[in-house]
């Protein structure tokens, strides 16, 4: 059970009075009240925190619920923003659930107390459903401010998809109810603008719910999801930022692909002939403009995205005879008149050294410990969180709750500007677990709860064969909804090579299968990436090195020893589908 926050609703005047409502308005309190699961056994239970100076205070009552007693605690006022605070079991500090909101304080991970801000309304999704008819329905509730200013009706906006429609709101009791028939199929996502009588926005901004009509409900794990590797994909002509930005060798600069070469493909079928249901693009994210060195002692250009130095701008790279926004809002809309959904690639773990927040917010990088490597203090595995990928890739400081706040805010700008559906989070292993839990559980506060769409989750955590714990350590109803199958990707490429094994491969799965339980069907199964070398390459037992001459494309060319790759990559290709 998730900790509950509450602000008391309250209502202006004296409730004596008649004032001509069955009840009164909802409006918002500046009083907050704490509940939390009670701990059976337990004799004494207190909680503390920073509202209290970390002195212990006792409950102030309990209540009976379904999953048993909850404990409450009426707190007063306090200013808006996130609290850190924590349980008292017998006198002992506990340990929060994993379940809960969370957030560091002074090195110390807590529970996390969110306090709205009681002098603006609040506007928040309460259902949404979509049927394959066209039938579309959502309700949206409207809290006032705790000064009681309504709702302005004549503020009111909603639309649906690109199309403004008609909606009906009670003022009296905020609610706000949208409804639409005949829709085509595709993503119907519903938003609501508004303010109150004395002009002020709510909290929250926009109210927002995602809903597709289709003729049978999505599962992620229904088809394909195809990584547009967005550089080397397609290019549809020049592009703002095209040129030579001084690395080492023109196959480790920009190559001129871009999003409306993507676009392009979409429209004309090409991803509908491979069965693909979901596309993940490579990191969107400005980058830098000049090269910087990497492996092989050759300097590289940011060509592959995954060094952002905005968190929301696209780089313009990423349009050709358009912007890179346009090119990936046209993007988005294409794949989704197809019932494909789009994943964008999340660069979280660390920023280019060219960053804004470099300048903006130099408190959110610590000291740099060391570079990541095979072995030693900084090992890519046994201290993921301590080592940075490059001396010009700081690393972000999760302990500081501020970041993740401040991630939780582009995510939503992610969604509600581009509609995208879902995120793959890179380098999972290398961050606080708070990050991607507060991700998950406000997404499912905001879309899940209310009936909306989900928001899919998919994370990256490089590991080995065998390593499946290590895999479900960030898996969970509170956190990612899957992750790329690494484990069973590196048996898959033993057993078709000459001395690998076919049982080792099933073995393989079977533990896969036991360890992910229920989650086994989000996990992806694939049989390479952009971090590892081409399957044929590892067939051929090529050591690929700079200029990359040693380790040509073969599939396709004339000869026995091509056909035989040929057969081993079919073979490997037809696992990954089945």
């Amino acid at each position: 059970m998730l900790t509950l926050v509450l602000l008391l609703l309250s209502c202006s005047g004296d409730p004596g009075t008649d004032s001509g409502l069955e009840e009164p308005p909802p409006t918002r309190s500046c009083d907050v009240e704490l509940r939390f699961p009670l701990a059976p056994g337990a004799s004494t239970v207190e909680v503390a925190g920073s509202f209290s100076g970390w002195a212990p205070l006792p409950l102030t009552r309990t209540v009976p619920s379904d999953d048993g007693e909850v404990g409450v605690v009426e707190l007063g006022q306090l200013p808006p923003g996130t609290h850190p605070w924590k349980v008292l079991w017998d006198g002992s500090w506990e340990t929060p659930p994993a379940n809960t909101l969370t957030m560091f304080h002074n090195g110390v991970e807590n529970r996390a107390l969110t306090v709205t801000d009681c002098e603006l309304p609040g506007l928040e999704a309460l259902s949404g459903s979509a049927t394959a008819d066209g039938a579309l329905t959502a309700s949206f509730q409207f809290t006032r401010a705790v000064s009681g200013s309504p709702p302005d009706a004549d503020s009111l906006t909603v639309m649906v998809g690109d199309l403004p429609v008609d909606a009906d709101l009670d003022v009296d009791s905020g609610l706000i109810t949208v409804s639409r028939t005949d829709l085509p199929p595709g993503k119907h996502t519903v938003t609501v603008s508004l303010t109150d009588a004395a002009g002020r926005s709510p909290e929250q901004g926009l109210g927002w719910l995602p809903l597709w009509v289709e003729p049978e409900p999505f599962e992620w794990s229904d088809g394909a999801m195809y990584f547009a590797f967005t550089d080397r994909f397609r290019d549809a002509g020049p592009s703002a930022g095209d040129g030579d930005l001084g690395a080492s060798d023109p196959s480790v600069d920009y190559q001129g692909g871009d999003l409306t070469g993507t676009r392009e493909a979409l429209e004309e079928g090409w991803f509908d002939e491979l069965g693909v249901r979901s596309l993940w693009l490579s990191p969107v994210y400005d980058g830098p403009d000049q090269s910087f060195p990497g492996s092989f002692e050759w300097s590289y250009s940011g060509y592959h995205g995954y060094w952002p130095v905005h968190p929301t701008n696209v780089d313009p790279r990423w349009g050709a005879g358009e912007t890179g926004e346009d090119a990936l809002a046209s993007l988005v809309d294409a794949a989704h008149e197809r019932g494909i959904r789009v994943v964008l690639d999340l660069v979280l773990n660390h920023v280019h050294e060219d960053h804004i927040w470099i300048d903006e917010h130099p408190e959110w990088f610590g000291a740099e410990p060391c570079p990541c490597q095979d072995g030693g203090p900084c090992d890519w595995n046994e201290n993921p969180k301590l080592c940075w990928f490059s001396g010009y890739l700081p690393d972000l400081d999760y302990r500081q709750h501020a970041i993740v706040e401040q991630t939780v805010r582009d995510i939503q700008y992610w969604l509600h500007t581009y509609d995208v559906d879902g995120f793959r989070v890179d380098a999972a292993k290398h961050m606080e677990h708070v990050v991607m839990r507060t991700i998950a559980q406000r997404l499912d506060a905001d879309v899940h709860d209310a009936g909306g769409t989900q928001v899919f989750l998919i994370g990256e955590t490089f590991t080995g064969a065998g390593q499946q714990d290590v895999i479900m350590d960030y898996v969970a109803e509170h956190e990612l909804d899957g992750q790329f199958d690494f484990p069973l990707f590196w048996r898959l490429r033993e057993a078709l090579k000459d001395d690998g094994s076919f049982l080792a491969l099933s073995d393989e799965v079977r533990a896969s299968e036991t360890a992910y339980g229920t989650f086994t069907p989000s996990m992806s199964v694939f049989l390479g990436n952009h971090d590892v070398s081409r399957f044929t390459t590892d067939l051929r037992g090529d050591e690929c090195a700079p200029p990359f001459t040693d380790c040509p494309d073969v599939i396709g060319t004339d000869g026995d020893g091509a056909a035989a790759l040929a057969a081993r990559l079919e073979v490997a290709w037809g696992f990954v589908l089945t």
